[in-house]
């Protein structure tokens, strides 16, 4: 608690200028500006660590429980607006009764001097905390920033009494998901083995980094499988065999992960500091030692024996560096993979967006009036009033009830009473006869319509008064097989489909001049 003040100033200028979290917050993002501030923090002097500063009050508690183990960071209380004066006198010593009783001047000036301290540790606290906040809000998009409480709705600016732990942890449950990009080279790096030309502190810090990274991703790897993943990099270069017969028979309690980092770590030094780690053939060949001029069998034979011992650490080192080698490949790999797997379904979204596409409705072509000379006879009187249709006849003369003087279906106006929504019954005649073979026209066909109106009809063609159409045909015109959905815009998909849709006046494509019936 000999820590000096820190005031909020002083807090803001350590922590200086930190990352952002761009438009929206990833487990990236979210871990590089948490790294960030720690590594700051860190170089303030704290009460709780001399090692690691404050570091403690926003990096996560896992993580910190392996650089600090059994020593947690704790909030500390406020002391009070002022110097104790008075002291509780327990209920055994005062006769059963809870009492408190004034101090002495010695015991006021010993708890004034822990009042003092804790005051400023305190205020030190308070205001790096402050400070953190400060920048926390200005790194957060606001929108993203959300309370603890899950009852509350909306955003919100972080306070100086909010914890920035807390606000950290919320934002890696919310937003900080790992993509399965970064997820498989989190598992590719905890894989990697570890090459002695590198210090062996990063192989250590990798692995701590994996292990807090795994608990966001899940599975979780434990405190067992991070020692043995150090255990066997070690072992693996050939380097250390008597550290490692060392290692092997110590006590389980002894083979905690600091106990790893601190043993690993003097071997690692004394290799370096012997000068083993200064030769050819990436550190470890000793063929630059010195040997005395001795040609005795046995001088040789040892000689011998430590070139082989060279050549095989070397081999375990070379393998080690080209397992990284692969391990790496193999992730970039993956994620090369994963980004042309997404790319192929944006594609596939968007193809299947433009086929889905409303088809545009029917517009049928315009073309300029063929030119008709006047007649040289008198106009047609007007049509007569209309009549009730003359009930059909078996016989064999007359007009078509098909033809032009069917009122029924090329009248001026609609009938009376509209035909059901189904087909009516034609007897026996569930099959519609064949069509007849067209003929050879001497005089090719009108393409004038007499009707001014694109209109179609199943039953009645293209060639129908604006009243009509496959829906409002009327009953006796219908053929057996009528099909009430049928347009001049989809015709053609009926006759491709089977049906017999009627052809007549398809081929005529142009309007009649104005003043035409419609």
């Amino acid at each position: 608690m000999s820590a000096p003040l820190v005031t909020y100033d002083d807090a803001l200028q350590s922590l200086g200028d930190v990352p952002n979290l761009g438009d929206r917050p990833t487990a990236t993002n979210i871990r590089n500006l948490r790294e960030d501030m720690c590594d700051k923090l860190e170089a303030i002097p704290s009460h709780q660590s001399n090692d690691f500063g404050f570091r403690g009050m926003i990096e996560s508690t896992e993580k910190y429980d392996l650089m600090c183990p059994g020593k947690p960071w704790k909030v500390w209380p406020n002391p009070g607006n002022h110097r104790p004066v008075t002291v509780e006198v327990p209920a055994a010593v005062a006769g059963g009764l809870k009492t408190t009783r004034s101090l002495t001047r010695e015991e006021q000036a010993d708890a004034a001097v822990g009042y003092d301290a804790n005051r400023i540790v305190y205020e030190s606290e308070t205001n790096i905390r402050r400070a953190v906040n400060a920048k926390l809000n200005g790194a957060i998009p606001k929108r993203f920033k959300r309370s603890p409480d899950q009852s509350r709705i909306g955003s919100i600016n972080f306070k100086a009494s909010d914890c920035p732990r807390t606000i950290f942890d919320g934002l890696t449950a919310r937003y900080g998901r790992p993509t399965p990009a970064e997820k498989t080279a989190n598992e590719a790096l905890w894989s990697t083995g570890w090459n002695p030309q590198d210090p062996i502190e990063e192989l250590f810090e990798r692995l701590e980094e994996c292990y807090v990274v795994a608990l966001v991703t899940k599975p979780q790897y434990t405190k067992e499988q991070m020692i043995d993943k150090a255990v066997v990099a070690i072992q693996a270069t050939g380097l250390f065999e008597a550290a490692m017969e060392k290692w092997h028979a110590f006590d389980a309690i002894e083979q905690e992960w600091l106990d790893v980092k601190e043993h690993f770590g003097s071997a690692y030094d004394v290799w370096l500091t012997s000068g083993a780690g200064t030769g050819t053939s990436g550190g470890y060949h000793g063929a630059n030692m010195g040997y005395e001029d001795d040609d005795s069998v046995g001088t040789i034979g040892e000689k011998m024996t430590e070139m082989v011992n060279n050549v095989t650490r070397a081999h375990n080192a070379n393998s080690v560096v080209t397992s990284e080698g692969i391990a790496a490949l193999k992730a970039e790999g993956i994620q090369q993979r994963q980004e042309i797997a997404q790319l192929r379904m944006e594609m596939a979204n968007l193809l299947r967006q433009t086929q889905t596409q409303v088809a545009p409705a029917y517009v049928p072509p315009t073309y300029a009036p063929a030119y008709v000379p006047a007649p040289a006879y008198a106009p047609a009187p007007p049509a007569p009033a209309y009549a009730p249709a003359a009930p059909a006849t078996t016989g064999g003369g007359g007009r078509s009830r098909k033809g032009r003087g069917n009122r029924a279906a090329y009248g001026a106006a609609p009938p009376a009473v509209y035909p059901p929504l189904g087909p009516p019954s034609r007897g026996n005649r569930a099959i519609p006869p064949p069509a007849k073979p067209a003929g050879n026209r001497a005089n090719p066909a009108n393409p004038i319509k007499h009707f001014n109106n694109w209109n179609y009809c199943y039953s009645c063609g293209g060639d129908v008064p604006a009243w009509h159409s496959s829906t409002t045909c009327p009953a006796e015109c219908r053929k057996s097989h009528h099909q009430i959905g049928c347009d001049r815009a989809n015709y053609q998909q009926y006759l491709d489909l089977g049906h017999w849709a009627s052809k007549k006046a398809m081929k005529k494509t142009q309007l009649p001049p104005a003043g035409a019936p419609a």
